[in-house]
């Protein structure tokens, strides 16, 4: 992938930063685009593919997100504009709008949380306020076309939620707190240690270094689960939330890590601890 030592949109020039006219005509129309209203798919469909943006769906978005955030488009700071301070303010108020970590609907869920099972792209909700639906944001995803009501979403969200509140059991997980798996690096220290030990006459000092470093290496081999402590603080949250009726979006990301929808149209939510809970069954396999 090609690398950009200056930003996206720019060129040196005889030691100057210039506007790079192929990579500025993408910015104008993520813009103009944005500015207009468009979903992060239109605006994809809408600019020209190149080296900057030969990734896949989900990390183009984020890139688009990213040119919008950069006000030296505008001409702030030492870069020439590449679009005037009334684009950049308007696509910046639609992008606002449909974020669901700022909104001022309280209702929404955070849309970073969600997921399409089938090809792992963020889902995307309408803006339509007589037909709230959620479905797939990749436009290319066999998926896409599956449309889940906002109420049925939410419905199921909450319906796993009141599950493990009521039975917190639900959330556990079989796992060992700490494990320790020796290398043969390790296995040959010790080895050598042992050597050291038993020959005459023993060397104090190279036996003592010899074992820091060997210690040194076998803590590295330990790994330390840290599971149970977020499946009680999971059980915590959950005890000390009162009953579940509607969507809290602080509750939501204080447990959750995804919301996976898939093609039937029923949801899986991952805790922060990992486990997995599908909705209507238990352990999402």
């Amino acid at each position: 992938m090609k690398k950009h030592k200056i930003p996206y949109g720019y060129m040196m020039r005889s030691g100057e930063i210039v506007i790079c006219e192929q990579e500025a005509e993408n910015v104008r129309t993520v813009y103009h685009l944005a500015g207009d209203d468009k979903s992060a798919g239109e605006i994809i469909d809408g600019i020209v593919k190149d080296d900057y943006f030969d990734d896949n769906t989900d990390k183009i978005i984020s890139k688009i997100h990213g040119l919008l955030r950069k006000k030296y488009y505008y001409g702030a700071g030492t870069y020439p504009a590449i679009v005037t301070k009334d684009d950049f303010d308007k696509a910046r108020l639609c992008i606002s709008k449909r974020d669901h970590f700022h909104c001022t609907d309280k209702t929404r869920i955070p849309y970073k949380l969600t997921q399409c099972r089938t090809c792992g792209c963020r889902l995307a909700r309408s803006h339509n306020a007589e037909d709230r639906h959620w479905k797939c944001g990749n436009t290319s995803c066999r998926s896409h076309s599956n449309i889940i009501p906002e109420d049925e979403l939410y419905r199921q969200i909450i319906e796993i939620l009141n599950k493990v509140q009521t039975d917190p059991a639900l959330l556990d997980i079989n796992t060992i707190l700490t494990k320790y798996v020796p290398t043969k690096r390790i296995m040959r220290g010790e080895s050598i240690v042992l050597a050291r030990c038993y020959s005459k006459p023993l060397d104090y000092d190279k036996v003592k270094k010899d074992i820091a470093a060997l210690a040194s290496l076998k803590y590295d081999c330990c790994t330390y689960s840290r599971t149970p402590a977020l499946t009680r603080e999971i059980k915590s949250v959950l005890s000390k939330h009162g009953p579940i009726d509607q969507i809290d979006p602080d509750l939501i990301k204080a447990v959750l890590k995804k919301i996976i929808l898939n093609s039937e149209n029923n949801i899986s939510i991952e805790f922060i601890n990992g486990k997995t809970i599908k909705y209507g069954g238990n352990e999402d396999v």
